[in-house]
């Protein structure tokens, strides 16, 4: 298993890559390269390639309450009868699209997206006839990636399978272990790890020993080969071929977008700060890197074109870092009269009431903001390097500026007591122009600090431990912190008590109805409303 804490940068390192990205000057050395497409174009010649995604959906399942026996409150497991949220999986889109232009022949499965199941898999496969099979996996789809690898080879045993993703990122070893259905494992930036195993499944020119970022079994041994220098430009990545997706399988949230159709992008990799709760912190997403203004706006000018786009959600963490590529995109985006409604998401402490008005001006209606708590020492504790008076000014910026928030909070941290909890509500309740308020739970994803900090607490084994992954998903209580222990119940209630002063309250619905402008917009409210209703009740 991975030491991930020792691996961890310094504040040294960690404070110069911040002044980097801010600024988005190169000042730090990095252990990147130059990514070339140009020499894989056509390579293949047609060899097929099927790539699965077990992708997780937001109408998970959701404990709630009930009232069936008098004085006791019994959870079981329900799902809010909405099925939204599923968007394209850029990931795997960005493989698909790289191996398509290297000559595959290449077929893309969102089974979620697609509501396909095991024995559809199969069939494709049967009639597909893959040379190999490549598939991504987050740790609240481990199992169910594990179990439809079982699966496969117990029909196709040598039918080979490579798995990435940030799951085998964090548990390289683990997995190959565990599951000898899986044959490959593929560990951080795929895009050259997907085309040198191509060029190995079809020539064999490039032997598995020279292929850097991925583990295999040789003899009965595992090897965990050294890890790929990250890519230095990401202009270099072609656009994501949009064609790999099933048209209207995909929906987005009621309260994400304004316009249809709506298309997601991700502009820039890796974050340097610290969160605990996070993946992307520490040594897995360090060197922050971001494609040009010129680069997205022509990403967008592509995706009206070929698809008619009239809204983009920027899926990155922290978009609104660099002051001057803002700027700048926003000014091209003017320039080039481009028509397009945007939203995206942001740390509080990258605003500032210049930088939101302009991009209220170019055509951002709403920001995503993880807010995560309004006690300071829960801040401090999950590292987050902000304070709750940052949160509340970033919001109240925000919405003099005119955009929309839609705010995240966590409860159950390791060091909350149910009074903490309470505050963070009041808090999250006090705050103005909130299109959205989601109440997750603390969740230690596998690569994470909150994960090394708690895992002692856990007491599974691994196998149990994958089990478990499957309820990871933030609307379900998997880490019980001390203060809560014997009374998780109160999470659950807060939560469910919270939604309903929220979308309930006559200030909230008033705002939704003055936004009403069309037909859109009201079953779009409609589906808002289904859903509350159930993670309310």
């Amino acid at each position: 298993m991975i030491n991930r804490l020792a691996e961890t940068p310094s504040d040294q390192m960690r404070d110069s890559y911040q002044n980097e990205m801010r600024t988005g000057q190169d000042l730090t050395p990095d252990n990147s390269y130059k990514f070339e497409l140009a020499p894989w174009k056509s390579r293949f010649n047609g060899m097929r390639v099927l790539f699965l995604v077990c992708a997780l959906q937001t109408n998970v399942r959701v404990p709630r309450i009930t009232r069936a026996n008098f004085g006791s409150k019994v959870y079981e497991e329900g799902q809010p009868n909405v099925d939204l949220g599923n968007i394209h999986p850029m990931g795997a889109g960005a493989l698909t699209t790289i191996l398509k232009i290297a000559g595959c022949d290449v077929k893309l499965l969102d089974l979620s997206a697609e509501q396909m199941g095991p024995d559809d898999v199969l069939e494709v496969i049967e009639e597909f006839q893959p040379r190999f099979i490549a598939m991504s996996c987050w740790s609240p789809t481990a199992k169910s990636t594990f179990e439809l690898t079982d699966i496969i080879k117990t029909k196709f045993k040598d039918l080979p399978i490579v798995v990435g993703g940030p799951h085998i990122t964090a548990f390289p070893e683990l997995t190959l272990k565990m599951k000898e259905s899986i044959d490959i494992v593929a560990v951080g930036e795929g895009e050259p790890i997907i085309l040198e195993l191509a060029e190995y499944f079809h020539t064999g020119i490039i032997p598995l020993e020279d292929i850097k970022g991925i583990g295999y079994r040789k003899n009965g041994k595992l090897i965990i080969a050294p890890s790929r220098p990250r890519i230095s430009n990401l202009d270099d990545l072609p656009y994501t071929d949009r064609s790999h997706f099933k048209k209207d399988a995909y929906a987005p949230m009621p309260s994400r977008y304004k316009r249809l159709p709506y298309f997601n992008l991700v502009t820039s990799r890796g974050c340097p700060y610290k969160c605990t709760f996070c993946f992307e912190a520490g040594r897995f997403g360090l060197k922050f890197r971001s494609q040009s203004p010129q680069r997205v706006v022509d990403e967008i000018k592509y995706l009206q074109k070929e698809f008619g786009a009239q809204e983009i959600h920027f899926w990155d963490d922290i978009f609104l870092v660099n002051k001057k590529w803002i700027f700048e995109f926003c000014n091209l985006l003017e320039k080039e009269n481009i028509d397009i409604t945007w939203t995206c998401e942001s740390r509080v402490d990258h605003v500032t009431p210049e930088l939101l008005n302009r991009i209220a001006k170019a055509g951002c209606h709403s920001i995503f903001y993880g807010f995560e708590s309004g006690v300071d020492k829960l801040l401090a504790d999950m590292k987050k390097g902000v304070t709750v008076e940052q949160n509340r000014r970033a919001a109240e910026w925000t919405a003099k500026a005119g955009i929309g928030i839609r705010a995240s909070f966590i409860l159950g941290l390791p060091q909350e007591t149910p009074e903490d909890g309470q505050k963070t509500i009041d808090f999250a309740l006090s705050l103005p122009n909130l299109d959205s308020l989601f109440i997750s739970f603390a969740a230690p994803h596998p690569g994470t600090e909150l994960y090394d900090d708690v895992k002692d607490e856990i007491k599974m084994d691994e196998h149990e431990y994958i089990d478990e992954l499957t309820k990871y998903t933030q609307f379900e209580v998997t880490y019980i912190a001390p203060a809560y222990k014997g009374q998780e119940h109160l999470l659950y209630e807060m939560r469910a008590r919270t939604y309903r002063k929220f979308y309930f309250s006559f200030k909230f619905i008033w705002r939704q109805f003055k936004s009403i402008k069309s037909f859109s917009d009201i079953v779009r409210y409609y589906h808002a409303v289904k859903l509350a209703l159930g993670m309310a009740f």
